[in-house]
C-alpha cells in the first residue's frame, strides 16, 4: 500500500511537471534538438536516439486514468493540448514521425493506441469523436485496433 501510494504520487508529479515544462515544439539549431532526440522529455521517453515512446500515455489503464484525473486534472488538459498541437496526425496508425519529431519513417501502432486511450479515459471524449479517431488496423489481428474499437463501442453504452 505504501509503495502504491508513492508510485501514485510520483505519477501525478510527472504529469504536473510535463504540463509545466511541455515538450520540444520548435528549435533553432540541432544543438537544441539533440538533447531531446537523445534523452526525451516529460512527455516523450527516448528508447534510443530518434526512437521515442509516448511515455505518459503508454500502458494507460482505466484505474490509472482515474488516479491521474483525480490528482492532476489541469495537467491532463495542458499535456493533451501540447500533444495535439505537436502531433496532429496521431490517430493515423503508422503516421510519419517527421510531422512531430525525429527522422524515423513511422510511429509504432502503440503510439496511436496510447493516445486513443488517453482521449477515451482522460479526456472522456464522446463516442462520435472516438469513432472518428479509429483508424485502419496496422496488420492482421491488430490488438491495438481491437482495443480502440472496443473503447469506441463502450463509449456508446449507457452508463449505470
Amino acid at each position: 500500500r505504501i509503495l502504491a501510494g508513492e508510485t501514485s504520487a510520483a505519477l501525478i508529479a510527472w504529469w504536473q511537471r510535463a504540463a509545466e515544462r511541455g515538450t520540444l515544439q520548435s528549435f533553432n539549431a540541432s544543438s537544441e534538438l539533440d538533447p531531446f532526440i537523445g534523452h526525451g522529455d516529460g512527455i516523450f521517453l527516448a528508447v534510443a536516439p530518434h526512437r521515442h515512446q509516448l511515455a505518459l500515455f503508454q500502458d494507460l489503464t482505466p484505474e490509472i486514468a482515474r488516479l491521474v484525473l483525480a490528482g492532476a486534472p489541469a495537467a491532463v488538459e495542458t499535456v493533451w493540448g501540447t500533444f495535439e498541437t505537436l502531433c496532429p496526425t496521431w490517430a493515423l496508425v503508422g503516421e510519419e514521425r517527421q510531422v512531430h519529431y525525429g527522422e524515423n519513417f513511422v510511429d509504432p501502432p502503440g503510439f496511436a493506441a496510447g493516445a486513443f486511450k488517453t482521449l477515451a479515459w482522460l479526456r472522456k471524449a464522446p463516442a462520435a469523436e472516438l469513432s472518428r479517431r479509429v483508424d485502419l488496423p496496422f496488420c492482421q489481428a491488430d490488438l491495438y485496433y481491437l482495443t480502440k474499437l472496443a473503447l469506441a463501442l463502450e463509449s456508446l453504452a449507457p452508463k449505470y
